[in-house]
């Protein structure tokens, strides 16, 4: 990973959300207010109450889902410790347009969706001081579990010698989700075990975004503990990365069929720009469409067998249901519904997915 992205001292943990905690670990002592983009993973803003920081979280440009730039010069003269640059659903961020306002703010990337791409020219990932990436289910490189950090700042090094304690070794329950995952991700759909739980991770995931926000209302938080991950997951990741173009390269393959198809059959939908142009690496494939029309096509796509979701629809309106702000953030809460551009789906897949859009438009 520090060859091929241009990283500095990379620590792998059990997952993204410990990442992110050793990260402010490591700030802690200078850091109090955390600017984040308002549109994204609530875990982040668990993860910044529990480590005794303020999450400020700032609306985003609809088109880019970059954070409004006007936004986090205002927030940055009222004075920012750091700021999260998220590279949501795998479309690029500017980190540098970022940094031209924050000057020497400590900059943190959220590579949880974003493996793989490129902006200003520079692989995600390798501008921020800090870097973090996720390995878990759903993630463009996926070890079942797992995340990383990445200190790109040299003067950060040092510290890392007085936390090593805090961090523990993997458990057994761990140890069998390595398991597990080797077993799937070597025999993929074809194993009966793997199939069988891919809806039951999928259902925990959501779980765990809508226990976040609840934690994060009730002011009872998690805690975040930290933990290695077993080295066979280290080698899963690392045998995927040497695949990582041609991956994501079949993601983009189906985002480009699906949306083409959708267009042809005059469905009104949009997309980011970086999706638009191709910049994007589809993490996720997610389309703007109209919020009633959105529920029903959500509705029959999944009686149809096609998994649909509207990304951190419930968890988000709820965290923001007492604030007036946040206007692009709140419309595209409601208009977004993530479409399968998995690199195992196939073309026949793909069309199939099309084709169900199309039943469902024409019984609307």
């Amino acid at each position: 990973m520090r060859e091929k992205f241009s990283l500095g001292e990379t620590i792998f943990l059990d997952s993204g959300r410990s990442s992110l905690k050793l990260c402010l670990i490591l700030l802690a002592q200078n850091s109090k207010r955390v600017a984040l983009p308002a549109y994204t993973c609530p875990v982040l803003f668990e993860v910044i109450l529990d480590s005794g920081f303020e999450p400020v979280p700032i609306d985003v440009d609809y088109l880019t889902l970059e954070m409004d730039r006007e936004k986090v010069r205002e927030e940055h003269k009222k004075g920012l410790d750091a700021i999260i640059v998220v590279h949501l659903f795998g479309d690029p961020s500017s980190v540098r347009r970022i940094r031209d306002i924050v000057g020497d703010t400590t900059v943190i990337e959220d590579c949880a969706q974003g493996i793989g791409g490129i902006n200003d020219s520079r692989p995600i990932g390798s501008e921020g001081d800090f870097s973090i990436f996720s390995f878990g289910y759903g993630k463009t490189i996926t070890g079942g579990i797992g995340g990383a950090l990445s200190i790109n700042k040299g003067s950060i090094h040092q510290q890392m010698k007085d936390i090593d304690f805090l961090i523990e070794s993997p458990d057994h329950i761990q140890r069998f989700k390595a398991l597990f995952w080797m077993s799937g991700l070597k025999f993929g759909s074809l194993s009966p075990l793997y199939s069988m739980a891919y809806p039951l991770f999928k259902r925990k995931n959501q779980s765990e975004d809508q226990k976040s926000v609840e934690r994060i209302t009730k002011h009872n938080l998690m805690h975040v503990g930290l933990r290695s991950i077993p080295s066979c997951i280290c080698r899963a990741i690392d045998s995927q990365l040497t695949r990582l173009d041609s991956i994501v390269g079949e993601r983009k393959r189906n985002a480009r069929i699906i949306s083409d198809s959708l267009r042809d059959a005059g469905i009104a939908f949009s997309v980011s720009e970086q999706s638009e142009d191709g910049q994007s690496t589809f993490t996720r494939f997610v389309i703007r469409i109209d919020s009633s029309e959105r529920r029903s096509l959500q509705k029959d796509l999944l009686k149809n067998g096609i998994e649909v979701e509207s990304p951190y629809l419930n968890v988000l309106e709820k965290l923001f249901e007492s604030s007036k702000q946040y206007t692009n953030s709140r419309r595209l809460i409601s208009e977004s519904l993530a479409l399968p551009v998995h690199n195992r789906l196939t073309e026949k897949n793909c069309r199939e997915i099309v084709n169900a859009v199309k039943r469902s438009v024409r019984r609307g």
